[in-house]
């Protein structure tokens, strides 16, 4: 055996090197879905209640009722950065932004920046009306697609946003921790 590993070394290194090499481009050309989710970690306080109340500005909700909470901007980012598209008829069970704490409210939201119209992705107040949940609708998210958006919502400026839903082979909507220089576009 000694002899045989002596005299073929060369080889069998040879052999494992491109077996090696073969296991990283299999793992490097999947082709999967990976919607990743991203908050921004500045929060804008645009109403501190304890200072409110001592001034003459008011913000009134466009129900015609004034915000009596703290009221705080918040940045987030979505995107699939899988190279499999995410369709519409991908997703099991309706996507969807809810603010941890229950008690606070979503008083506006908008998406800041797109990547492309084609996408057809809208925020949208959830169907059943709950003051803390926006839902998500697109058609179709390829490669890098994704939005920059943003919601002011009164209540605990601390609370987090989360998304929830199931897409189709996604066991778990990434969050990366630092947003790579092709992402950029995003930050609008």
């Amino acid at each position: 055996m000694t002899e045989f590993l002596k005299r073929y070394w060369f080889g069998i290194v040879g052999i494992l090197i491109g077996c090696l090499g073969v296991f990283y481009s299999v793992q490097k050309s999947k082709y999967e879905r990976e919607p990743i989710f991203l908050l921004d970690s500045v929060r804008t306080e645009i109403i501190n209640k304890q200072i409110i109340s001592e001034t003459s500005v008011r913000v009134i909700k466009s129900d015609g009722t004034e915000v009596t909470n703290d009221l705080t901007a918040l940045r987030f980012y979505f995107w699939n950065d899988g190279k499999k598209p995410i369709k519409k008829e991908d997703i099991l069970e309706p996507l969807f932004l809810q603010l941890s704490d229950s008690s606070s409210e979503i008083i506006d939201y908008r998406v800041l920046k797109l990547s492309r119209d084609v996408t057809g992705f809208q925020l949208s107040r959830d169907k059943l009306k709950e003051k803390n949940v926006l839902s998500i609708d697109f058609r179709i998210l390829e490669k890098d697609d994704g939005i920059t958006g943003q919601i002011i919502y009164s209540g605990n400026p601390n609370s987090m946003l989360l998304m929830k839903g199931t897409i189709e082979g996604v066991k778990v909507v990434g969050t990366k921790i630092q947003v790579q220089k092709k992402y950029l576009f995003l930050m609008g």
